[in-house]
C-alpha cells in the first residue's frame, strides 16, 4: 500500500529484519513433550516478532542469497531445511513468514534480499534476514500531538495495535487528512510492530 502522493513522497528507505529461532526459543518449544504446540504457537503468534537491526555497511546485494529473489523463495529455503531436511512440523516456516507478510504489507515495504542462515557452536542458532525498502513520506510535525505521540508510542513498546483506529481519529483532530494514513489506521490489519503509520508518527523514517 503506498502512503501520500508525489508530492509529498521522497528518497526511499531501507532497514534489515531478522527473525532469531534461538532468540524466540522455538527449538525448545519443540522439545516440550507435553505442550501443544501448534496450538500455543498460534495463540503466541504476537510474540513471534521480527526485530529490526542496524543495516550493514557496504551493498546490501553482499549479504544476501543470490538465489533469493522474493520471500517466497526464502521461505521455500526455510522450509527445505525443517520440513524437508529435519522431518521438523511446517508451521516452523509458516508462522514467521505470515508474521513477515504482515509486515511488509502493513510497514509498505518492498522486498530487497535475504539470505537464510544456520551458525554453529555454543551461541549456534538460525536466523533468517530480509532487507527491504520503502518510500519515505513527509509528516507534518503538528500532527504528533501529545495524543498521537503517546498512543503510538505505546502500540510500538506494547506491540499491541488494537488503538490503531483511535490513532486514526486523533490524527483526523490535528489536522490530518492523509486519506492512506487514515485507512491504514481503521484496516484490518493484521498491524505489527514496524507499521507504517505508526513508525511514521515516532519519526522512525
Amino acid at each position: 500500500m503506498e502512503m501520500g502522493n508525489g508530492e509529498n513522497r521522497k528518497a526511499g528507505r531501507q532497514a534489515k529484519f531478522v527473525f532469531s529461532y534461538r532468540e524466540h526459543e522455538v527449538l525448545g518449544r519443540m522439545a516440550d513433550p507435553e505442550g501443544d504446540l501448534v496450538e500455543h504457537l498460534a495463540r503466541e503468534l504476537g510474540e513471534w516478532e521480527w526485530e529490526q537491526q542496524r543495516l550493514p555497511d557496504g551493498d546490501i546485494s553482499d549479504y544476501c542469497d543470490p538465489r533469493v529473489r522474493s520471500i517466497g523463495d526464502l521461505a521455500a529455503i526455510a522450509r527445505e531445511y525443517f520440513v524437508d531436511g529435519a522431518q521438523e512440523p511446517e508451521w516452523l516456516v509458516r508462522i514467521p513468514f505470515d508474521k513477515l507478510a504482515a509486515l511488509v504489507d502493513w510497514g509498505g515495504w518492498s522486498f530487497l534480499g535475504g539470505v537464510f542462515s544456520e551458525f554453529e557452536g555454543n551461541h549456534g542458532d538460525t536466523e533468517i534476514e530480509v532487507y527491504l525498502e520503502r518510500a519515505s513520506v513527509n509528516f507534518a510535525d503538528e500532527w504528533r500531538s501529545e495524543t498521537v505521540l503517546a498512543l503510538a508510542r505505546h502500540m510500538d513498546e506494547a506491540r499491541e495495535f488494537s488503538a490503531m483506529p483511535i490513532l486514526a481519529d486523533a490524527l483526523q483532530d490535528v489536522g490530518c487528512e492523509d486519506a492512506a494514513i487514515l485507512n491504514h489506521c481503521r484496516g484490518p490489519g493484521p498491524h505489527v510492530r514496524g507499521c507504517r503509520v505508526v513508525d511514521l508518527v515516532l519519526g522512525k523514517e
